[in-house]
């Protein structure tokens, strides 16, 4: 089992093509205001990932987004922009990001293993409030085993879109593979538990693959790495102000 996981995430790190799916729809306009602390991460004017807002001014996404795929290089801060809510040229709110903070032990250049992926978490602070309500983070349960995606996607990518009762298919420590149907710009995407009726975002989408001849996304938990993440930030924040 272990194996096969592997095979999968080298397989999607490395993907060259969108899926075609039928899994995904836009969110409505009335609908996608409760979404709206899910936005759309642009990098350098060039291309976009998805983020969520945990609280006014933190931004959850992947870390991998945070570097050039063709250099290699970290993008610099004042190249990111996050629009809250943004749907068909209606947003809640556009912000600049300050400070970034990535999961201890992540490398852009490593290898594409599961090991990879289950690092794959950064937490960027904005430069001003969002009044965008927030989602919380929660752990993982044993009995989450379907899932809520809401993302941008190559495909629509000027528009939220939600995929509803994604199963979770394979596991392995904090990475899973949930049947469900992403595509490009999707990195970052929250992945929400709706235990309780409320949603709680409990992973992100790393990457994209197959298994067994079905679409998968890859997916890291993310409430292990959040305190130290946030832990960071402020750290970062402090040294900033003490200048």
């Amino acid at each position: 089992m272990r194996k096969a996981l592997l095979i999968l995430a080298a397989l999607a790190l490395a993907a060259s093509s969108a899926w075609a799916g039928d899994g995904r729809r836009m969110l409505g306009p009335a609908e996608a205001a409760a979404w709206a602390g899910v936005g759309r991460l642009n990098m350098a004017g060039t291309r976009y990932c998805t983020g969520t807002l945990i609280s006014d001014r933190l931004v959850l996404t992947a870390a991998h987004c945070l570097y050039n795929p063709r250099t290699g290089a970290r993008v610099s801060l004042s190249e990111i922009r996050f629009v809250a809510g943004l749907r068909l040229g209606d947003y809640a709110g556009v912000r600049g990001v300050t400070a970034a903070a990535t999961a201890p032990g992540y490398r852009y250049d490593a290898a594409a293993t599961t090991a990879r992926i289950a690092r794959d978490v950064a937490l960027l602070a904005l430069d001003a409030p969002m009044g965008t309500a927030a989602f919380p983070v929660a752990a993982l349960r044993a009995d989450d085993t379907t899932m809520t995606v809401v993302s941008y996607a190559r495909d629509r990518a000027h528009a939220p879109s939600i995929q509803q009762g994604c199963a979770v298919t394979q596991r392995i420590g904090a990475v899973s593979a949930l049947a469900c149907d992403v595509t490009f710009g999707v990195s970052g995407a929250p992945v929400f538990s709706m235990a309780g009726g409320a949603p709680h975002v409990v992973a992100l989408v790393s990457a994209m693959g197959r298994a067994d001849g079905r679409k998968v996304a890859l997916t890291v938990d993310v409430a292990q790495d959040v305190p130290a993440l946030r832990a960071q930030l402020a750290k970062a924040g402090a040294a900033a102000r003490n200048h």
